[in-house]
């Protein structure tokens, strides 16, 4: 049974969680004037809020039915790949959270061992 489970450098779990944040606020938060004083990104946050809601939130809509479809594709990967269940599981979690990010990794242990 092949144990390998890898995870992204901290700092990619941290922007992501970040970004999914801002997606989620400017979708759900009806008072888009609470991010006039957030500094910096504040009148942009602003500017979305107001002008673009339906397009945040069909954006995060899309984004989270891809990170489901990713993660059961990293399920049937690590599957595929004989893995432990708790391997198994780390890795549709990850990808589940991560996407693309956590996928990317599977997919190259998936080819190398494949190459073997």
């Amino acid at each position: 049974m092949a144990k390998s489970f890898t995870s992204p450098h901290v700092a990619v779990f941290i922007l992501n969680a970040t970004c999914m944040s801002i997606f989620a606020m400017i979708s759900f938060v009806e008072d888009a004037s609470t991010f006039q004083g957030v500094p910096v990104v504040g009148s942009a946050l602003y500017y979305l809020g107001t002008n673009w809601r339906f397009v945040i939130q069909a954006l995060l809509g899309l984004v989270l039915v891809i990170h489901i479809g990713e993660a059961f594709y990293a399920f049937y990967l690590a599957r595929s790949m004989k893995m432990s269940f708790g391997d198994v599981t780390k890795w549709t979690l990850q990808t589940l959270f991560l996407g693309i990010l956590s996928l990317k990794l599977l997919m190259a242990k998936y080819k190398e061992e494949k190459k073997s």
